[in-house]
């Protein structure tokens, strides 16, 4: 498996990216490790986004923070913890928050709502879809405005 054979040398490839503020690469490196832990869903996967979060202090970009937090709560959510993968949601929202990215913000409410709506909180899952909503429709990202509407119902 790849967590066993790459994880090692990948997680290096990170906080190297990081020390040297290589953050687009960075952020690469993280999507490359989340796309491996979607078909694999390791325990080691989970050590690595722990990790590095609990080492947040040495990553300069809220992004990044972001995008580690917003990996972990979809691993989560494939494990089957909804009430894990929606605290990292609501973390991955914050540091999207701080650095200004709304489409990331509308991205994790949304999340946020179909873990309310999979824990049957159906009217809090519609709150927070209705926050989303402007937001894609100000960004005209279609896709998601397709998912807010699919999701309301």
């Amino acid at each position: 498996p790849w967590a066993k054979d790459s994880l090692n040398y990948y997680e290096k490839i990170f906080w190297a990216q990081v020390k040297g503020r290589q953050l687009e690469e960075a952020k690469k490196t993280v999507y490359r490790i989340e796309d491996k832990g979607y078909q694999e869903i390791e325990n080691s996967y989970f050590d690595f986004y722990n990790s590095a979060l609990k080492r947040g202090k040495e990553i300069p970009s809220q992004e990044i923070l972001g995008d580690l937090e917003r990996a972990l709560g979809t691993l989560e959510f494939y494990r089957g913890d909804i009430k894990a993968s929606k605290s990292a949601f609501k973390r991955a929202r914050t540091h999207y928050q701080q650095a200004k990215l709304s489409n990331q913000v509308a991205g994790m409410t949304m999340n946020l709502g179909i873990m309310q709506e999979k824990a049957g909180y159906y009217d809090s899952a519609i709150l927070f879809y209705r926050e989303a909503l402007p937001i894609f429709e100000k960004d005209k990202d279609v896709p998601s405005l397709a998912s807010v509407h699919e999701n309301i119902g």
